[in-house]
Parts: structure tokens; C-alpha cells; sequence
């Protein structure tokens, strides 16, 4: 068979397919300089209005100290490998997965990190839209129940910024009107092909463990390795603190 003689380049013809914002990366605003002991001085403040006994100390100061520098976009922001737990460069692209036993501080992390970002109108670029960063928290077993009293989650799935607090705590499947589905997986499955969305999570367990992979499959488990910077906080119960 004869070749057919190409009249355009591939360039050019990739010039004039339309591209919507599913195939448009996230392009983080730096914010920028900053000083990270004042950084880490307001969210000290910012814990302390809630709970007065709250610290950055030496248990938690890694998890403080990458969370500030994803805020600001610093190169230098740096997560653990989910397997090996050692330290790797961070993705300031993805979202944060916090795994840590009860009462370690996780949500409350993310909590404080949600209103230090505010502060700075930290934003990202879509496309050619900026948009704040800034999102709410739902609980895992909330979302549940949300499928269970009407049946819907695409407002989980399309929601640009999403924090899902405590995953693995909620029931495993969920019933509405007879249809029976694993809501979380089907979430968190969504959300890992949108490379324009942020998806922060907490969780008692570690992103590695069996228990994730055996509760939401390995494609999920996969997702969330794409997803998410991974980092853990350690140490006591701060609630009894």
C-alpha cells in the first residue's frame, strides 16, 4: 500500500483540536519568598485560636514544614515514598494523603493548612483560569450517606478541590433504592483520571497497606499513587493532650 504524503505536522494538527480542561494539567502560582519559620509561627497561631494546648513539635514538624511548602509551591516541598517511607521530592501538583493513627492531628492539619491558605490567596492555574485553592472536608462515612439518602455522588466527583476525611472508616458499600456500590472507590476511581482536579485525603491507614488495597482494588489504590504526595504524622493522641 502507497503511503499517504502528509500535509500537515502532527503540531499542527493537534493546534486545532479542541482540548477541555480534563486534559489540562494543574500549573501551581508560586507564592513566593516566604519565610518558613513565620509560616510556621502562623499556623501555630491559627491551631492555637481552636485548641490552646496545639504545637508544631518534633512529631509533627516534617508533615508542618512540606505542607507550608506545598501552600507557597516551594520546589523544596518534599512527601514520602508510600513503601520505603523515605523522603523523594514532592509533586506541588497533586494532592496530600495524611495517614497517621487516631488522634495524631491529621485532619486538624489540613483543617489549619485550609485557612493559612486563604491568607495568601494561594491559587492555581487551569487552562488559561485561575482559581483559589480552597476546599471543604467530608467525612468518608458522610459521603455515605449522602449516596444513601439520595442516591448521588457526582458532586463528589466533580468537585475541583476535595478533602475526604478519615477514609477507611466508612462502610464499604452503600445502599440506595436496591443499587448496592462501593461509593468511595468509585470516587476516588473518578477523580485519579482528572489530572486538573486536587484530591487531599486523611486516613488511619497507610496508603501501602493491604487494608486499602483489599478494601477499594488495586486500580483505586493506583489512583491515589497518582493522586497524592504521601506523608504521615506520628506520635501520641493530641485529643487527650
Amino acid at each position: 500500500m502507497a503511503k499517504m504524503k502528509r500535509t500537515h505536522s502532527i503540531g499542527e494538527l493537534l493546534k486545532n483540536v479542541p482540548v477541555d480542561d480534563f486534559f489540562q494539567p494543574i500549573q501551581r502560582i508560586p507564592v513566593l519568598p516566604y519565610d518558613i519559620e513565620i509560616a510556621l509561627d502562623v499556623i501555630e497561631a491559627l491551631g492555637r485560636e481552636r485548641k490552646p494546648t496545639f504545637v508544631i513539635d518534633s512529631e509533627n514538624s516534617f508533615v508542618f514544614e512540606q505542607l507550608v511548602k506545598w501552600v507557597h509551591a516551594d520546589p523544596s516541598f518534599e512527601a514520602l515514598h508510600p513503601i520505603t517511607r523515605k523522603r523523594i521530592p514532592g509533586d506541588l501538583t497533586k494532592g496530600i494523603y495524611i495517614a497517621g493513627n487516631t488522634g495524631t492531628g491529621k485532619t486538624w492539619a489540613l483543617d489549619i493548612i485550609r485557612i493559612y491558605l486563604a491568607i495568601d490567596n494561594v491559587r492555581i492555574k487551569v487552562a488559561d483560569v485561575v482559581r483559589p485553592i480552597k476546599w471543604g472536608i467530608y467525612r468518608a462515612d458522610s459521603i455515605c450517606d449522602e449516596y444513601t439518602s439520595t442516591g448521588e455522588v457526582a458532586k463528589f466527583k466533580s468537585l475541583r478541590h476535595l478533602c475526604i476525611h478519615d477514609l477507611g472508616a466508612e462502610p464499604q458499600e452503600s445502599l440506595h433504592m436496591g443499587n448496592r456500590i462501593r461509593v468511595l472507590q468509585q470516587i476516588i476511581e473518578n477523580r485519579g483520571d482528572r489530572v486538573d482536579y486536587l484530591t487531599h485525603i486523611t486516613s488511619n491507614y497507610p496508603l501501602a497497606s493491604s487494608y486499602i488495597l483489599d478494601r477499594y482494588g488495586e486500580r483505586a489504590q493506583n489512583r491515589l499513587f497518582e493522586m497524592c504526595n504521601y506523608l504521615e504524622l506520628t506520635g501520641k493522641d493530641r485529643r487527650k493532650c
